[in-house]
């Protein structure tokens, strides 16, 4: 799709066709020193803007908005709705290993790419039956014709926005649960920072050392010898 061709045409008209879906994808923990980074896809059988009015009517109080512009309670309030209402998403992380071995960007990408397969074929339909909207400098597979990449994309689109706070909520309970199934990692403070890159977190990592959840190429600059 041409970065100048309408924006608000296969948006508009895409969702005319019977079978065909719009779909918002983003990522969080691309940045972070542990943990692992996640995606979500999140699509609907309407407009963006259909989505986002159909929300706020039911969900006055509530706001789709970029993950990281929300607090954590109305995040999570927000995740638990759009679960409870039945969408249809899937979220996948890869580990700090794996980033470690392939890359960040390949482990994102090998993401969206399995996470898609897999909204289509629990549909049963074909690429082509896509509208895909994704943040960032995210991109699909190139056999997913209508898709766009959008800056900010999180906050302009409601449809991305789902997929943004959903994926941070998931990302976020895993993070503080690594401190209850495993006693060894209550020292780095996992639950409070989510393995971003604080001073708290860092003066951690070189007083005890690194993790099994820590991204080792992540590090290089913090600690010397690893």
């Amino acid at each position: 799709m041409s970065k100048n061709q309408n924006l608000k045409k296969p948006i508009k008209n895409a969702p005319k066709k019977k079978d065909f879906w719009l779909v918002g994808i983003d990522e969080v923990g691309r940045g972070p020193l542990a943990g692992p980074v996640t995606v979500c896809v999140f699509g609907v059988k309407m407009t963006d803007s259909e989505f986002r009015k159909c929300f706020s009517k039911k969900y006055p109080n509530l706001k789709l908005n970029d993950s990281k512009q929300l607090v954590e309670k109305r995040r999570e309030e927000t995740a638990s709705v759009l679960k409870k209402d039945k969408y249809k998403f899937f979220i996948k992380s890869m580990t700090a290993k794996q980033i470690d071995q392939l890359g960040i960007a390949v482990c994102i990408r090998k993401i969206i790419e399995n996470l898609l397969k897999n909204f289509i074929k629990s549909l049963d339909i074909s690429e082509g039956q896509l509208c895909i909207l994704l943040d960032g400098g995210l991109k699909a597979p190139s056999e997913f014709k209508n898709q766009e990449t959008h800056t900010k994309g999180d906050a302009k689109f409601a449809i991305i926005s789902a997929a943004s706070i959903l994926a941070k909520v998931h990302r976020d309970e895993y993070m503080r649960n690594l401190s209850r199934k495993d006693e060894n990692l209550v020292k780095y403070g996992f639950e409070i920072h989510k393995g971003y890159g604080t001073k708290k977190h860092i003066e951690s990592i070189r007083k005890n050392g690194v993790s099994s959840e820590h991204r080792r190429t992540f590090l290089k600059n913090i600690i010397s010898n690893i």
